[in-house]
């Protein structure tokens, strides 16, 4: 899990949960949720040793996903890392609790972590994202979902028709 909110996996607004009822469900694959504490920095910090347990080490020792897939909202962030998040700014995490503005707790992989992996795929569909895809593709945005996938090493943008509505095109 890339990120999520700091409900209970059964609340309707989990991200495991709308994974489980989606996909994991269907298909014989072990889904790892972030466990449920009162504390959002306490279930952030457990998250992050499973994710030691799972994750195998690359050459530098740090944690290093095989793949990361993340989408974009409309404000420009990815996973949880909205604009203005401290946790953004974080460099010695892998996944933080970072309170945001208007939302609420939410736990998230650090851009560290999201940097490391070795594909990072943006999925991106509606028109109501057309713009800030558009924004962030043009290569000078300090928007999160930008930054993130600077850092990436080798980013995949699977977007539809309507997403890439407003990109510039070759003929």
């Amino acid at each position: 899990m890339t990120d999520e909110r700091h409900v209970p996996a059964d609340h309707p607004d989990s991200n495991a949960g709308m994974a489980r009822r989606a996909l994991f469900a269907a298909v014989p694959a072990a889904l790892h949720e972030v466990p449920w504490r009162d504390d959002p920095a306490a279930a952030a910090e457990a998250y992050e040793a499973e994710l030691a347990r799972l994750l195998p080490r690359g050459v530098s020792g740090h944690l290093e996903p095989g793949l990361v897939l993340l989408g974009v909202g409309q404000d420009g962030h990815t996973a949880s890392l909205f604009p203005g998040s401290t946790a953004l700014t974080e460099t010695t995490r892998d996944y933080v609790a970072t309170f945001v503005e208007g939302i609420g707790w939410r736990l998230t992989a650090t851009r560290a972590l999201l940097g490391r992996a070795r594909r990072t795929v943006f999925l991106v569909a509606g028109a109501s994202k057309a713009a800030i895809v558009a924004e962030i593709l043009d290569g000078s945005s300090e928007l999160p979902a930008a930054v993130v996938a600077r850092a990436s090493r080798d980013p995949l943008w699977l977007l539809d028709g309507a997403a890439a509505q407003l990109l510039a095109t070759d003929g």
